[in-house]
């Protein structure tokens, strides 16, 4: 197919989605607190009050330790608060 061709087909499909909002990332594994969004979600695991991820630790089957704090330097690089000048 030519390039011609093919950008035809774009214009009559409307525009490329060059960015897509997933939304923000609030979704919490219920067993190690990973991030997901809800799109991530185990579909047939999930009710409308609990939703269910087990790309993280298998459903709670893969038990992972405690990270410890990173060093105060980086805490003080990389914090909540914004630096002040």
């Amino acid at each position: 197919m030519s390039i011609a061709k093919l950008i035809l087909r774009q214009i009559q499909q409307g525009p490329y989605p060059l960015y897509e909002d997933l939304g923000d990332c609030t979704y919490r594994c219920r067993y190690c607190g990973a991030a997901f969004w809800y799109g991530e979600r185990v579909k047939r695991a999930s009710t409308a009050t609990r939703t269910e991820y087990h790309l993280c630790c298998g459903d709670g089957k893969i038990i992972m330790q405690q990270q410890p704090d990173p060093p105060q330097y980086f805490q003080d690089l990389f914090g909540a608060s914004p630096p002040r000048y």
